[in-house]
């Protein structure tokens, strides 16, 4: 059995969707934990909710990571209408600062 926490930036474009699905079927491969990068109001938390709701996979532990970087942003992180490309509205999930830290 392989033990895996993914950290990931997902909801701006679809690769770390397929990562996580990917994840997700690979056997001996059991997903710990999943955090998030440039998280603003937690909206990525709430993508990797919606996705692992469709999975049947709930019981994966989820948290927000950092709002932003260090050295800041070259570009602003903005997402698309996201009511227009998920099926259902999709509920920010912040986190108070070092709660990702938790999952680790």
């Amino acid at each position: 059995m392989r033990y895996i926490h993914l950290d990931t930036d997902l909801g701006s474009d679809t690769d770390d969707l397929c990562a996580l699905a990917m994840l997700l079927g690979w056997p001996d491969v059991e997903l710990t934990g999943i955090t998030t990068s440039a998280d603003v109001q937690g909206l990525r938390v709430g993508f990797i909710e919606y996705a692992l709701r469709l999975a049947g996979r709930g019981d994966i532990p989820v948290a927000a990571g950092a709002e932003g970087s260090l050295a800041g942003f070259r570009t602003p992180v903005g997402f698309p209408d996201v009511n227009r490309y998920w099926p259902e509205p999709i509920v920010p999930r912040p986190a108070p600062p070092g709660a990702a830290l938790g999952l680790l």
